[in-house]
């Protein structure tokens, strides 16, 4: 063994290089997962495991080529939501982020519902809580009095958050008219909930308890939701989200 050695002509890079058409990756997988490839190929008498995950997902390619692509669309929804939701909470400490449509905003001058909907537009004024709105909501509102649409002004816009209507939420309302969940004549109620579903809100609220805040339509949302790689949609009236004074 030499005393010193010289490296000054020696490249970075792994020991054992890569084959041609093969790309160095590191990826996370479950424990269980790892285990049950692990352990097929002691069965068959030893070799790589890796090896076979890359047999194994290479026939499941050319198999189910649609069907991989329609998981793969569910995988990437799910992370996308779990991505908004950290995003959020990173972002905003933790405030609940609360999707509302117009019937909250115009429940703050209604006798039957002003006591839970100004309470929730407190959460919003006092910096408790994110307004989430949406374009649908705005629209809506423009014909509106204008005493309704003062509710808004109270709000800082540092708590307030406005998302735009996206294609990828029509076409999930159009999933939940399709699906027997809604009728087509309640579109914009279909949006609503599209919406809320996509940004990745804690809850959205509303008095409109024949097409949104109804038992049978949320798990009919919820279901489709689940079914297209969605995050449930928490669904809540205003009184169950307000904060009330004890």
């Amino acid at each position: 063994m030499k005393k010193e050695y010289d490296f000054s002509s020696g490249e970075r890079g792994a020991v054992i290089k890569t084959p041609p058409g093969k790309t160095r990756i590191t990826i996370r997988l479950d424990n269980d997962l790892i285990e049950w490839f692990r352990q097929r190929v002691h069965e068959a008498g030893g070799g790589s495991y890796q090896n076979f995950i890359n047999t194994a997902l290479r026939e499941y390619m050319q198999s189910n080529s649609e069907s991989l692509a329609d998981t793969l669309r569910i995988v990437v929804r799910e992370e996308l939501a779990r991505y908004r939701k950290v995003e959020r909470k990173t972002d905003a400490g933790a405030k609940q982020h609360i999707y509302t449509d117009t019937s909250v905003i115009g429940g703050c001058l209604d006798p039957q519902f002003q006591e839970a909907s100004n309470q929730l537009i407190q959460l919003f004024t006092s910096g408790k809580a994110i307004l989430v709105l949406s374009d649908l909501t705005l629209l809506e509102l423009d014909e509106a009095p204008e005493e309704v649409k003062v509710v808004l002004s109270r709000i800082p816009e540092s708590y307030r958050e406005d998302i735009e209507l996206t294609e990828e939420a029509s076409d999930l309302a159009r999933l939940y008219i399709q699906e027997g969940v809604i009728n087509e004549t309640k579109w914009i109620d279909a949006q609503h909930i599209a919406l809320a579903t996509l940004s990745g809100v804690d809850v959205l609220v509303s008095w409109n308890f024949k097409h949104i805040v109804n038992l049978e339509r949320i798990r009919g949302y919820n279901s489709v939701n689940l079914k297209a790689g969605y995050s449930p949609l928490e669904i809540r009236t205003p009184r169950e989200v307000a904060d009330y004074d004890d």
